[in-house]
């Protein structure tokens, strides 16, 4: 009877986030940063100059609902390929809406068309990257005012560069490994020869055996079903900050008053999660692990190099060139592996 109820309870939330049409969050605060950020000088220029408007969507945990119906197909590698299949569906169309909201600020009837452009080319790569995960949340920035939009950033060959954060987002990345298809790391990793480690970015976090038995409360005995599979999710959330300077040559334009996004760079947070999934009529739940990693900082590896920054932008003013803009160096080229030592 408990596993009726459960695919019932499944099957109306598929229904339900398939039927959805509509973000399930949209809101603006004045004072607010992205869910995850400790980055102060984000928070500081953003709180202090900036209005957030913010739209959420589903998790991948509240996506479970569909992802445990795949369950019953006989085979892990047709299970893996579907649940990937509707996260990739999801995800775009998570940025559609997102791009949609983004035209719905009307950033160029208020003067930010640069931050309207930029928000939508990000988009548009989030869509195209094969590495990419699934979209959260995304977030706009838009100054309080034209005049303070942007802060000094530095100066290269005597001309001036500035900066401002004009969006974050949160993504989740999911990676999965399960026995039948790994079955000599399985065997090791149960027997607690090696740990399971996620990668991402400049970091990573281990998974020992041991604490999926300590969240299942399982027995000395406990045997590891064939079918039984491991669900690792990085969600992160990244700051967006561009590089500007004023188009005084007339470079990009005829308005030399006009602000040129040259350089875009991300810095925000990370956090590790696991699921077991024991595939067992004994264990029907899925068990969550958080692995032995704190909330991690993260940023492009460029992100500090300002001397390097500020000679690239100067180059591609020089340039003048609208097809080379804004340089972009983004968090989202990194993927999520998984390794066993």
């Amino acid at each position: 009877m408990k596993r009726i109820i459960k695919r019932l309870t499944a099957m109306a939330m598929m229904i339900l986030l398939l039927l959805q049409c509509i973000p399930i969050n949209t809101y603006a605060q004045a004072q607010t940063v992205g869910e995850m950020s400790n980055d102060e000088e984000a928070n500081t220029t953003i709180g202090q100059k900036c209005d957030s408007y913010t739209i959420e969507f589903a998790s991948l945990k509240d996506l479970q609902a569909i992802l445990d119906i795949s369950e019953s197909k006989s085979s892990n590698d047709d299970n893996a390929e579907n649940i990937d299949k509707i996260i990739k569906e999801k995800s775009e169309e998570n940025i559609n809406k997102a791009k949609e909201y983004v035209v719905s600020l009307e950033l160029k009837e208020k003067g930010f068309s640069y931050i309207e452009d930029a928000c939508l080319k990000q988009l548009d790569e989030m869509k195209n990257d094969e590495k990419d995960g699934y979209l959260k949340s995304y977030t706009v920035y838009v100054p309080k005012e034209t005049s303070a939009s942007v802060s000094y950033f530095g100066t290269y060959s005597g001309r001036d560069f500035y900066y401002n954060f004009y969006s974050s987002y949160t993504k989740e990345l999911r990676k999965t490994s399960n026995r039948s298809n790994a079955q000599s790391n399985w065997n090791n990793w149960i027997q607690g020869l090696v740990s399971l480690i996620m990668c991402f970015a400049d970091w990573s976090a281990a998974v020992p055996f041991t604490m999926i038995l300590t969240a299942m409360n399982a027995p000395s005995s406990y045997e590891v079903a064939t079918g039984a599979y491991v669900e690792n999710v990085v969600t992160y959330s990244a700051n967006c900050r561009g590089i500007y300077t004023y188009d005084t040559l007339k470079r990009f334009g005829t308005d030399s008053n006009a602000l040129i996004m040259l350089y875009t760079n991300e810095k925000g947070i990370a956090r590790p999660q696991s699921y077991y999934h024991p595939v067992n009529p004994l264990y029907e739940n899925i068990y969550s692990i958080t692995p032995n990693a704190a909330t991690q900082t993260i940023k492009t590896s460029e992100y500090d190099s300002t001397n390097m920054i500020l000679s690239t932008c100067y180059t591609l003013y020089s340039q003048g060139r609208p097809d080379a803009i804004p340089r972009t160096c983004t968090l989202q080229s990194s993927a999520l592996s998984l390794i066993w030592e």
